[in-house]
């Protein structure tokens, strides 16, 4: 029997916990385009922000119900540190590429594709080098969140930091990325909710290792194609080529004003 001295918040609250913080995701990231498109970039970055992490809570719940327990008080403590919202889910995806089998690795391809996901991770080097990148730009969200609001002092240029110090069409790339990083969030989160209200183990690989593989599989891929939420994530989750040159160059900002 399970232990539930240790634990804070039941198994059972836990769904409307994710609706909650969803609900807080969705109204951050309308602030944050409003704001943007007032070219007010310092509050839309700021939103765009808190929208991530509050995504990212939905998705941390979710991974404690797939585990059939509620959330322990440390748990409940890590989630509510800005850096572990920024970069656990990625550092969890990194090791888990490091140690699943080739199979289930393998599976994972597979079931992207078929899916129709167009960022297909095709091999265990590839998913290791991506997150990886993934986490060092996510880590670098906080840096940006406390240079808009706080008054701090540059013990690598020996000056004070000010906005003047990045330029307006830099911070607009930075604004655009943020942006595209809590929208895709934000619905990779509202996924995973009604994966919960229309269950299916699609994203699940434990069962998938029997005769009835093939079967099974393209079954369960069906059903996720019919998921209001899944065919939003679909469309959105892979940048145009314009989107992918503003990107491309927000990353080379990023490393240029935040690597220190």
């Amino acid at each position: 029997m399970q232990d539930k001295s240790n634990e804070l918040i039941p198994q059972e609250k836990l769904l409307d916990g994710m609706k909650l913080a969803r609900n807080y995701a969705k109204y951050f990231f309308h602030l944050s385009k409003k704001y943007r498109s007032n070219l007010n970039y310092r509050l839309s970055i700021l939103f765009g922000i808190f929208s991530f992490e509050e995504s990212t809570k939905v998705l941390h719940m979710y991974k404690i119900i797939k585990k059939k327990r509620g959330i322990t008080i440390q748990e409940w403590k890590d989630l509510a540190t800005h850096t572990f919202k920024l970069t656990n889910l990625e550092k969890i995806s990194k090791s888990n590429f490091e140690q699943d089998p080739d199979l289930v690795i393998e599976i994972r391809s597979m079931q992207a594709e078929a899916l129709g996901m167009k960022s297909v991770i095709k091999n265990r080097e590839q998913g290791v080098f991506l997150k990886n990148k993934a986490i060092e730009i996510q880590s670098k969200f906080e840096k940006i969140k406390e240079f808009c609001i706080y008054s701090n002092w540059d013990s690598y240029k020996k000056q004070w930091k000010k906005i003047d110090d990045i330029a307006k069409k830099e911070w607009r790339l930075i604004n655009d990325l943020i942006l595209f990083s809590s929208k895709s969030r934000l619905l990779f989160a509202q996924m995973h909710i009604e994966m919960l209200e229309n269950p299916s183990p699609i994203f699940s690989h434990s069962h998938l290792f029997n005769d009835g593989l093939k079967k099974y599989f393209y079954e369960q891929i069906e059903h996720a194609k019919k998921l209001t939420s899944f065919k939003e994530f679909i469309k959105f989750e892979t940048p145009s080529k314009h989107q992918s040159k503003k990107l491309t160059k927000a990353y080379y900002i990023l490393n240029k004003h935040f690597s220190h």
